[in-house]
């Protein structure tokens, strides 16, 4: 089982801010798949690529924590995931809140699918580079660790959206 740390009521995502380094994930992916000669070093996410490829494993051992930024060292540091606004008492809170929360659903979907997309063009390029006789283990290696971590994204979103369900049967 992996090793994520859980923010409140079993979210790893609770507000849009907090998605933002899951797109740029995304998008560094994206450009890692066209730029062959891009390599961890490269990369805004090489403190969590880096040890990713060194536990290249694939035992499940990466920190959510690092590709928030909540952590001391992740992506991006000072990246601050806060709580949404606990004023649920105050008049009209309770309707902004569902809007709020039917907001980063809907967002959280998106970005989900487009990281499941996203890792499959990453699976096609590591699996072209690889089989290229001329590879450059480099780039492979930080293929696989885009891959793995995208993978681990993924996972938290899942489960993030489970919660929403959930909430939705009560």
């Amino acid at each position: 089982m992996s090793r994520y740390t859980r923010k409140r009521a079993g979210i790893t995502f609770p507000d849009l801010d907090s998605l933002i380094p899951v797109r740029r994930l995304i998008d560094e992916a994206k450009l890692g798949v066209q730029n062959k000669k891009r390599t961890i070093e490269d990369s805004p996410f090489r403190a969590t690529l880096k040890k990713v490829a060194e536990e290249n494993d694939s035992s499940d051992t990466v920190d959510i924590e690092d590709v928030t930024g909540a952590g001391d060292g992740g992506l991006f540091p000072g990246l601050l995931i806060t709580a949404p606004v606990a004023a649920a008492a105050l008049a009209g809170m309770s309707l902004l809140k569902r809007r709020q929360a039917k907001k980063l659903e809907t967002e959280k979907k998106e970005l989900y699918d487009q990281a499941m997309d996203t890792m499959m063009e990453v699976k096609r390029a590591d699996d072209e580079e690889t089989r290229n006789p001329d590879m450059n283990v480099r780039h492979a290696l930080y293929l696989e660790a885009l891959l793995e971590t995208l993978r681990q994204v993924t996972t938290c979103l899942e489960m993030d959206l489970e919660v929403f369900e959930k909430r939705r049967e009560f």
